[in-house]
């Protein structure tokens, strides 16, 4: 049997095969470990190390050095603590098979190839505890090895995951930026077409105008006096305005027609009626019955006041009914022909309705007056035309008085309606005038027309005319 000692020759057998084996060998061994520490401490020497550290490097050799002397001092302790932390159930045993072989007697030793042997043996024994410490460690860190791959692999299957994670969200990011992108274009589109849609409902506001004012219009009970009559005619003025600066769009042109054949002519019918009828209540409230005796009391002075109450103030009361229908048209002359014809209507029916009323009146006056100066004076023509004139002058302010309580604009109608009543003042006195032949008679009525009528009593009232004038003009705008 062959034994090879750690470190040293292979042994057979016999114990000595030549003179000096064993420890000729033993002496070579010494002698390499010798020189093997000279060399480790080479390695540190102060001057020319081998291997030279730093201080931090020399700091972490000492610790490890000082924790290999502890386990070295004390394997059976160590082998205790590792053993206690891989399994606490399991027993340690610090007793060398070797050792328990000797003691159980098992093994005899009688010869030198016996304790060669037996001595390999421990040595090996020896050797092994030596290393258990670090078997132990290694069978650990092979463990932990093993654990740390699984963690790697882990990891790596992980670090997979999470690749395919990020392509996803590259995915669905580069998804989501496009849906937003999308969406913010849809946004702005959804604003153009809203503006496009409210432009266009701007647009058709005045053509859908028709039928709802056409409605309003005919419906019973529609006051022109109200403030909705005038809210239509408002409209009406806009849609027509708006459809005349829009002459390009399709059906602009029918739209004109209908907004002026259907709804502007409904609305002015209805305020010419309403004046009309207002004018005719007012003439018939005057020329009733007692017609007689309100032609008898203007001719006389005693009751002139109550005679220009009957002829004056009923249409005064009127007046207040006209005068905010009258304006309404007043204010759109110009902007439709129906406008001026209308205000032109309402003027005549107005002169009319008052020359019905003042025309026979003011002819019976003169009349009278001519009777009582032929019954007094026995034909004094000068006070005649005197009293005939002045007569007239105030019946024509009264009349222009009047007529700016109805309208705020010139008439040329008002004119010829006031040259009608002079007319009535020549047919009067033209007959008594021409067979005058007394000179001095006829310069005396010149003077009277020309001096008192004309310089003194017209001039001297037309400044009051004007300033009533405009006072009516005033009021007129503050009732807007």
């Amino acid at each position: 049997m062959v034994t090879r000692v750690p470190g040293g020759p292979s042994l057979g057998d016999s114990p000595v095969t030549t003179g000096c084996g064993p420890i000729f060998h033993l002496n070579i061994e010494q002698e390499n470990l010798r020189r093997i520490r000279a060399r480790l401490l080479q390695w540190d020497a102060k001057e020319n190390p081998l291997a030279p550290l730093t201080s931090q490097q020399i700091d972490s050799v000492d610790i490890i050095t000082e924790k290999w002397k502890e386990v070295f001092e004390n394997p059976q302790k160590s082998l205790e603590v590792e053993s206690s932390k891989d399994d606490t159930s399991k027993p340690i045993s610090t007793t060398c098979e070797s050792l328990k072989d000797l003691q159980e007697n098992s093994t005899e030793i009688e010869k030198t190839t016996d304790f060669l042997s037996h001595f390999s043996q421990v040595h090996e024994e020896i050797y092994g505890h030596s290393d258990g410490v670090y078997q132990k460690y290694l069978q650990q860190l092979k463990v932990r090895s093993g654990e740390c791959d699984e963690i790697l692999e882990e990891i790596d299957t992980a670090i997979e995951k999470l690749g395919n994670l990020q392509e996803e969200y590259d995915f669905v990011s580069n998804k989501t930026s496009a849906l937003n992108s999308a969406s913010e274009k849809l946004t702005e589109e959804q604003g153009i077409l809203h503006e496009m849609s409210e432009e266009i409902q701007k647009r058709l506001h005045f053509f859908n105008q028709v039928e709802t004012l056409t409605q309003r219009l005919q419906s019973p009970t529609m006051s022109v006096s109200s403030d909705a009559f005038k809210d239509c005619l408002n409209r009406i003025d806009e849609c027509l305005e708006y459809l005349k600066a829009n002459p390009k769009f399709k059906e602009s042109g029918i739209y004109i027609v209908k907004y002026r054949n259907h709804c502007l002519s409904k609305a002015l019918s209805l305020i010419r009626t309403y004046v009309t009828n207002v004018l005719s209540q007012a003439t018939s409230q005057i020329l009733s019955p007692t017609k007689p005796q309100a032609e008898a009391s203007l001719s006389s002075n005693a009751n002139s006041d109550a005679a220009f109450a009957l002829y004056y103030g009923k249409f005064q009361t009127s007046a207040i009914k006209i005068k905010r229908v009258s304006m309404m048209v007043e204010e759109r002359i110009g902007k439709c022909p129906e406008y001026d014809q209308l205000i032109s209507d309402i003027h005549h029916n107005y002169l009319s309705e008052r020359a019905s009323i003042m025309s026979p009146a003011v002819d019976k006056a003169f009349k009278d007056l001519v009777k009582a100066s032929k019954a007094n004076s026995k034909g004094d023509y000068c006070t005649l035309m005197r009293s005939a004139c002045s007569f007239l002058a105030h019946v024509c302010q009264d009349e222009h008085r009047l007529f700016y309580q109805f309208f705020t604009i010139q008439s040329d109608q008002l004119n010829t309606y006031l040259d009608g009543l002079c007319t009535l003042l020549y047919d009067t006195i033209r007959p008594y005038i021409i067979h005058i032949n007394h000179l001095e008679t006829l310069a005396e009525i010149c003077c009277i027309l020309r001096i008192e009528m004309i310089e003194e009593h017209v001039q001297q009232n037309l400044y009051d005319i004007r300033k009533q004038v405009k006072v009516y003009k005033v009021d007129s705008k503050l009732l807007k």
